[in-house]
């Protein structure tokens, strides 16, 4: 995993991550991701949205990921940077189609440590995840490429948000997952 670090004025990081999944692991993951539209009891809408589907199947695959992100290997580059430790929460897998929307500029109201891959056959320039500043001043905006996300170490205090809707002719697939911190690393 290639990792880079963006510290913002409040002093709270958001990490770039790129290469994030083994390639063997990365490619059961862009398979179950492209189930979206055929495992209909595997994927399913939430309440608040046709446009949206979370997937709540118990494939290897998902397993396997939810090891990753709770191995050595994913958590102590992070903890590196951000002198925490890290014992992972939970994940989810997403699918966004066209017409879900933007979402408006937001830090979360609870958590500690968030981040998001974004999963894709097909990447585009802007239909990442943007970032911002307390003003809700756009700081930089990602690309929705594969294996390629962030990480926020203290997701109640960075603003984020995304501009864009997910573009016809996409699915805007991600895994978005949660650590909380123990004791501070020395």
């Amino acid at each position: 995993m290639n990792l880079n670090v963006f510290t913002l004025a409040s002093n709270s990081n958001v990490l770039i991550l790129e290469e994030v999944f083994p390639k063997e692991l990365l490619n059961e993951i862009i398979a179950l991701c492209y189930t979206s539209e055929d495992a209909v009891n595997d994927w399913q809408s939430p309440d608040y949205s046709s446009k949206r589907k979370i997937y709540k199947g118990n494939s290897t695959a998902y397993q396997e990921v939810t090891d990753y992100l709770s191995s050595k290997q994913f958590i102590e580059p992070i903890e590196q940077v951000i002198s925490k430790s890290m014992t992972f929460v939970e994940m989810a897998l997403w699918a966004d189609y066209p017409g879900f929307g933007t979402l408006l500029p937001h830090a979360e109201k609870s958590g500690q440590g968030q981040g998001q891959i974004f999963i894709t056959k097909k990447e585009h320039p802007t239909n990442g995840t943007t970032i911002m500043n307390n003003n809700k001043e756009i700081l930089f905006t990602m690309p929705y490429r594969n294996n390629f996300g962030w990480y926020m170490d203290d997701c109640t205090q960075i603003m984020h948000s995304r501009e864009f809707d997910t573009p016809p002719g996409y699915v805007r697939y991600s895994l978005i997952f949660w650590h909380n911190y123990n004791e501070r690393k020395t």
